[in-house]
């Protein structure tokens, strides 16, 4: 079966679901008694780092800003150029004023919580909490289907609060109909920013690589893995280091540079620093010292 479904083309993850729940129906047959024995004992899971599809990157902060701007400003900015003779109307120009706004405010809420598309689609101005400075994501709305909240950074829910109608009810969505950015405007706007999809080593850049840039940015913070889970909502720390962050994104060569090695010490004892073991932390997000 599993074998017939990899024929298909799919990719190693989506067999490994499959694979999942034939172990938990193996499971259930031998705790029922319907069958002696697990009949699906000796099957094995594939290897999903060696079958990634897409490989997402991070983007660099400089990058980040530059696709907010390419969002605010294309809409009117190619309306214009279109339209030489003709020109731009006060009301069309403000509408796509506000269009190219509100493409910026997603793209920046995507890196600054690392919602996903649909949750941020979503959401609503009743799920904003500004007192506590949290965004509500319902559990019909996360992939878990469980209510989750993720917080907020100052500056961000200024932005929020900005764009939010003085008229606006609490179950209006805060990203108006028709006006979230598609596959193809993520994409254009990523062009006018001058970011390459794809870079020398074949990693791509798209929507939910915002997603990954979100949480590639906490690793550069030096947050703990286990609190860059919780703002990923993972359930496995595993998925949120080896998939979600972007190695190039790190201080490599400053972390080694770090290193107490020999001919190193008396170095540091120079400029009056202490020497210390470096803190670094394993995939399960457990804290290790240099040995």
């Amino acid at each position: 079966f599993l074998t017939s479904i990899r024929a298909t083309g799919v990719a190693a993850r989506t067999v490994n679901r499959y694979y999942q729940a034939l172990k938990q129906f193996g499971i259930w047959l031998v705790k029922t008694r319907r069958s002696p024995f697990d009949p699906f004992e000796g099957l094995k899971p594939l290897n999903e780092s060696a079958d990634r599809r897409h490989v997402r990157r991070a983007l660099t902060p400089e990058e980040a800003e530059a696709l907010l701007h390419a969002a605010r400003t294309r809409p009117l900015k190619e309306a214009t150029e279109a339209r030489i003779h003709a020109g731009v109307t006060d009301k069309e120009r403000e509408r796509l004023t506000q269009l190219g706004e509100v493409r910026a405010l997603v793209y920046a809420v995507a890196l600054g919580t690392g919602l996903r598309a649909g949750e941020i689609r979503r959401l609503r101005w009743c799920d904003i909490d500004e007192r506590r400075r949290v965004v509500h994501v319902p559990a019909a709305s996360s992939k878990s289907r469980r209510d989750q909240s993720v917080p907020l950074a100052e500056v961000l829910l200024d932005q929020l609060v900005a764009a939010k109608p003085r008229t606006a009810k609490p179950t209006d969505p805060v990203i108006p109909a028709g006006m979230f950015p598609n596959t193809l405007t993520f994409h254009r706007d990523r062009e006018s920013a001058g970011i390459e999809r794809e870079d020398e080593t074949g990693r791509v850049i798209d929507f939910h690589g915002l997603r990954t840039t979100f949480i590639s940015w906490l690793a550069t913070q030096g947050v703990h893995p286990r609190v860059a889970q919780a703002l990923a909502r993972h359930a496995s720390i595993e998925t949120t280091m080896a998939r979600y962050t972007d190695l190039a994104l790190l201080d490599v060569q400053g972390t080694v540079e770090r290193l107490p090695l020999p001919g190193s010490a008396p170095k540091a004892k120079k400029r009056g620093r202490p020497v210390s073991q470096p803190r670094t932390w394993d995939r399960r997000g457990e804290r290790r010292t240099g040995t």
